[in-house]
């Protein structure tokens, strides 16, 4: 059992999100300080023992007891995010170190995290039955692998120390199944390894069984315990990276050391600064002669404003240059190419720059870490939005397409969730200790530019304050406020919510008896609906659960085959589908067209409807209701937000849901919120 578990996860890529403690760590620059800062990095050997690959949600769901979900009864194989429940690993008091964090869960820690920006945190851990099997197969083939390398055992270890190593086994191993890459030292013992001595005595156990060993499967790094092959591809990256911010042009001014724009002397970008902040126009100059820009800034304060002018001084600089827009999902992609297009076409020009997936961009390449390499992609300057839903694999791909001399511009939000699968790039390189890489330039915009009211300042308090301020937000709320606030009783589901589902499903159903034929206007005004209204939760599963409300408001078709659902009932792609020019978390509708069910779904521009015989998208689920992580990078006119128990401390999980409402907010809690 052990080495089919072994081989199985040094196979599989996989999913989850990361948390605190155990966290992706930041792109080291080695070992021993800058040492090897900028050298470029092989694939990694294959001989090391480098620690497993994540578990994928499929693999985990093999390992692990659960109900057969309504996929698997309809023959088709469970996947899509959801299968691995996320939740962080406890930190206890610090024994015997220094350097713990004394901050509460999810409050700002301008020190730790590089500009008080949040940290993560979430509630308590999730029981995993399938984890300590896990872990326990594999160290005993890691023990194996190590006692025939000659480079360490486990057998030679006390039962107490036998104890120890399998403990930080399981947190790492857990660390991975939720998107984590390491175990950050400094941050104290996880309450679930025991903590006396920490961190010299675990650091002797992992020496002692050969873990820690340059053939075995972690590396110590940076103030933290790594997964050795996860920590070669982070050098990688950071590699690659480095490799773009070296190629830029000689400035055509020197940098102002105040942090101030450049836009003064130019006329073409003193033109197109004017309406910007500082910031802003801090981030236009910077691209005439930077090649690798981190734009990072919260909801409303200009992010893709900025891109739009940036690229526009770019083209009229250079009309032959071949610009790109990417983001990790069809939603976020198609609001990047309007809202560029729009801001293209107000300065009179005509072809704005296309837009697509970063998978739809990678379409047909294959792997580029092999020895047969492809040609690079087509692209002069590549703009990827929604960067804090990129995770360390997908950035490596996308960097190794690219020519190296390509502009990188990579925008995002720093306090939203994770990717689900491991490393949060985009949050580490926001940490000045140890993501920095060099010659990227960091633009931080702050100004909000466009206010929504409550909903504006309700995010503001918890990134100020953390999460423990929502309920004396929600209590302040003013009559007029455009964020409501309910709670349900004790022990029954939320039914507002559910009632607002059935409104909406009622309304995609009028709009959908209209989309019958081939007139592409009706079929559009279908789509634009769905993102009217939502319902967000932050599970899958439970009394609050997506899966539950769904079933609520289904009924018996909840279990039945997609051409069985109500015409006009949303439904959410959980796969990659090249060849439908489809990716995972693309949703579309049911309509009928002649008695026939087909699927409307938006095209890549989003300004026409496309339909796909069901046959085509064979994994699909419903989506009356999302989970928070399924709708980022997208923004629904209301927005009905769950809370139950045990989520409301979970800071990028909030501010995540309440930044995807743009015009009104309803907040749903139980009593129990009230007493925080």
């Amino acid at each position: 059992m052990a080495a089919g578990l072994e081989e199985h996860l040094e196979r599989r890529a996989g999913c989850g999100r990361g948390r605190a403690g155990l966290r992706a760590g930041p792109l080291q620059p080695g070992a021993h300080g800058n040492s090897d800062r900028g050298a470029p990095l092989p694939p990694a050997d294959p001989a090391l023992s480098g620690g497993p690959a994540p578990l994928s949600p499929l693999a985990a769901a093999r390992l692990r007891p659960r109900p057969p979900s309504r996929r698997q009864r309809r023959g088709v194989p469970a996947r899509g995010a959801g299968a691995l429940p996320c939740g962080p690993i406890r930190r206890t008091g610090h024994v015997g170190g220094a350097g713990a964090s004394g901050a509460a869960p999810g409050h700002r820690c301008p020190d730790a995290r590089g500009g008080g920006r949040l940290r993560p945190s979430a509630p308590g851990p999730i029981d995993r039955p399938w984890l300590s099997p896990v872990a326990q197969a594999l160290g005993e083939a890691l023990a194996r692998r190590g006692a025939q390398g000659g480079f360490g055992s486990a057998s030679s270890l006390q039962p107490e120390e036998r104890e120890l190593l399998h403990q930080l086994n399981r947190c790492l191993l857990q660390s991975l199944a939720e998107g984590g890459l390491d175990l950050d030292i400094a941050a104290g013992p996880p309450a679930e390894v025991d903590g006396t001595g920490w961190p010299e005595r675990h650091r002797q156990v992992l020496q002692a069984a050969g873990w820690l060993h340059e053939r075995g499967p972690l590396v110590e790094s940076n103030g933290r315990w790594s997964w050795r092959r996860w920590h070669q591809r982070q050098l990688r990256v950071r590699h690659l990276l480095e490799r773009h911010a070296a190629s830029r042009s000689a400035p055509e001014r020197p940098a102002q050391p105040d942090g101030g724009d450049r836009a003064g002397g130019d006329p073409l970008l003193a033109e197109l600064s004017i309406g910007l902040d500082p910031q802003q126009r801090r981030a236009l100059s910077l691209i005439v002669s930077e090649r690798l820009i981190l734009l990072s800034g919260g909801p409303g304060t200009g992010k893709t404003s900025t891109v739009a002018r940036m690229l526009v001084a770019l083209h009229r600089r250079q009309p032959a240059l071949r610009l790109q827009l990417a983001a990790p999902t069809g939603k976020a992609a198609t609001r990047l190419s309007q809202a560029i297009s729009e801001a293209w076409h107000a300065q009179g020009l005509e072809d704005p720059p296309p837009s697509a997936t970063l998978h739809r961009l990678l379409v047909g390449r294959g792997s580029d870490t092999g020895s047969r390499r492809r040609e690079p992609l087509p692209i002069d300057v590549l703009v990827i939005d929604e960067m804090s839903m990129v995770d360390l694999v997908l950035l490596e791909r996308m960097l190794l397409a690219l020519p190296a001399d390509a502009r990188l511009v990579l925008v995002g939000d720093p306090d939203q969730l994770a990717p689900v699968a491991p490393g949060a790039v985009w949050q580490e390189l926001q940490d000045r200790r140890g993501g920095a890489v060099e010659g990227a330039v960091r633009v931080h915009l702050q100004q909000v530019h466009r206010n929504r009211g409550a909903i504006a300042d309700l995010i503001g308090l918890i990134r100020r304050e953390g999460p423990g301020a929502l309920t004396h937000g929600l209590a302040a709320l003013a009559p007029e406020a455009n964020v409501s606030w309910t709670q349900a009783p004790a022990g029954r589901g939320p039914q507002a919510a559910i009632a607002a589902m059935r409104r909406h499903a009622s309304r995609l159903a009028e709009l959908a008896a209209a989309a019958t034929s081939g007139d592409p206007s009706p079929a559009m005004r279908l789509l634009e609906e769905l993102d009217r209204v939502v319902v967000l939760a932050p599970r899958r599963r439970g009394a609050w659960g997506v899966e539950t409300l769904q079933r609520t408001v289904l009924g018996e078709r909840f279990d039945a085959s997609v051409e069985h659902w109500p015409v006009g009932t949303p439904v959410l792609c959980c796969r990659n589908l090249p060849d439908c020019d489809l990716v995972n978390g693309d949703v579309g509708v049911l309509v009928e067209r002649d008695h026939t069910p087909w699927l409307l779904f938006p095209e890549a521009s989003g300004r026409s409807p496309r339909w796909l015989p069901p046959a085509r998208v064979p994994e699909l689920e419903p989506a009356l209701a999302l989970t928070i992580h399924k709708a980022q990078g997208s923004q629904y006119g209301a927005v009905t937000l769950l809370l139950p128990p045990g989520t409301e401390t979970d800071a990028r999980l909030l501010y995540t849901g309440l930044s995807r409402a743009r015009d009104h907010l309803t907040v749903i809690t139980t009593p129990a919120i009230e007493e925080l």
